[in-house]
């Protein structure tokens, strides 16, 4: 509806009017959005054209204006309602894992930043403090390039949204619409379009956290206040190692620790070996592994690849675990299976020189339900025997020639033993 009220007192002297109009929507009728235009042609033939967006509420403005004037109103039809599509939720660290810092971007903004990957490359945007679009990436190789502009303005946080095989970078722009960017490769946009909607439709900013094809996962942090607003890369903890496997194929053999695999953010794995003959050593909080002062037969190794091999000290129950670590934490797997080394065999029977035989010496104390075994260390005999209720005893033949008593070593077994040296001792 638009009203020309002509007043009754004119500018004679001048031949020159002073009239008003008003325009609005028609009764019943909302118009969310569209576009008057209003063109005064003056009867000497000059023009005065104006565009404003209207808003649904009446407006009005005063003309001066001279005899033989028409004013003419163009109306655009309201927007479409178009849909501004939306980002993706953040990505989120495994459960009980929150992010840590990893290192400080260039820039500062008022808002958090925005951040989507693109083929294993993370793709950052900000607002300004200049309220410039401004945009960074995170390569493939890890390396951070530094921000640049995008030559487009915006009083909001931004959004990123991957559509139509593309990341589109959405922005509220300053004229009332929202505007949309494709990114093409390393620093290249398509440039700025309309995405044919007004600010109203942009919906929700995002996303900031985002997962790498291999699901490590990243956030772009809001300002920081220890660093006057400067922003910063966070990163998850890895999620922990998994398929743990122990292997010692053979006595004397060397066991292999092993997990599947090296992804997920891992930049290295300190593995924890327990030797169960003696207890695990803890510093004195309680929780952390004291690794510099760990027990003898216990592991404490970092390592950058998913294998760990060792020694182990034979007929050994050993227990283990690993930590998964990078900048962002560390993260503890479950238990790896508990396994056993295997004893070696023992060493040959000595014998006599050619054309001798073994001739009695003494009796021994005790009895035993097998033949004993009996070894040299340092010229001193070791024998052990099985007594019949299954204890295990061992006595001594000292360098004198003098023997011990026999004492019990808190064992119990249903088989006959043996003694074995390795790793420069007698087991």
């Amino acid at each position: 509806n638009v009203s020309v009220i002509v007043p009754s007192d004119p500018y004679a002297e001048n031949g020159y009017y002073d009239f008003s109009y008003r325009y609005g929507a028609p009764p019943g009728v909302t118009l969310k959005s569209t576009t008057v235009q209003t063109v005064i042609t003056f009867g000497d033939g000059g023009s005065r054209i104006t565009t404003e967006q209207f808003s649904g509420k009446e407006s009005s403005a005063l003309i001066r204006d001279n005899a033989n004037s028409t004013l003419t109103f163009n109306f655009t039809a309201p927007l479409p309602a178009a849909s501004v599509p939306a980002p993706a939720s953040d990505a989120t660290c495994p459960s009980g894992k929150s992010f840590g810092y990893l290192q400080h971007l260039s820039g500062t903004s008022p808002d958090q930043p925005v951040m989507e990957n693109v083929e294993n490359r993370l793709i950052i945007a900000v607002r300004g403090i200049d309220s410039g679009v401004y945009a960074q990436e995170r390569r493939e190789d890890g390396v951070f390039m530094a921000f640049y502009p995008l030559n487009g303005k915006t009083y909001n946080r931004p959004k990123l949204v991957t559509e139509g095989g593309g990341l589109w970078l959405y922005v509220q722009g300053i004229d009332g619409y929202v505007y949309k960017n494709r990114y093409t490769s390393e620093r290249n946009w398509s440039g700025w379009v309309s995405a044919n909607a007004p600010n109203s439709a942009f919906g929700s900013a995002g996303p900031s956290a985002a997962a790498l094809d291999n699901g490590d996962v990243f956030r772009a942090n809001g300002t920081d206040p220890n660093f006057n607003s400067a922003l910063i890369m966070e990163r998850c903890p890895p999620p922990p190692a998994m398929n743990l496997s122990a292997s010692v194929p053979a006595p004397g053999s060397q066991a292999t620790l092993s997990w599947f695999p090296s992804y997920l953010g891992a930049q290295y794995y300190e593995v924890r070996v327990d030797n169960t003959y003696n207890p695990w050593k803890l510093k004195s909080d309680g929780k952390h592994d004291d690794c510099g002062n760990n027990y003898p037969g216990d592991i404490c190794s970092r390592v950058t690849n998913t294998s760990l091999s060792f020694l182990p000290d034979p007929a050994t129950a050993y227990q283990w675990w690993i930590y998964a670590l990078n900048e962002g934490g560390q993260t503890r797997s479950i238990g790896g299976p508990r396994f056993y080394s295997y004893a070696s065999n023992p060493a040959a029977d000595a014998v006599c020189p050619a054309g001798q035989s073994f001739e009695y010496l003494q009796n021994l104390s005790g009895t035993a339900l097998d033949q004993p075994v009996l070894e040299n260390v340092g010229n001193q005999l070791v024998v052990v025997t099985r007594s019949a209720d299954n204890l295990v005893y061992a006595q001594e033949r000292r360098g004198d020639g003098t023997f011990t008593v026999r004492y019990p070593l808190n064992g119990r077994t249903n088989t006959r033993p043996k003694l074995v040296t390795e790793g420069g001792g007698l087991w």
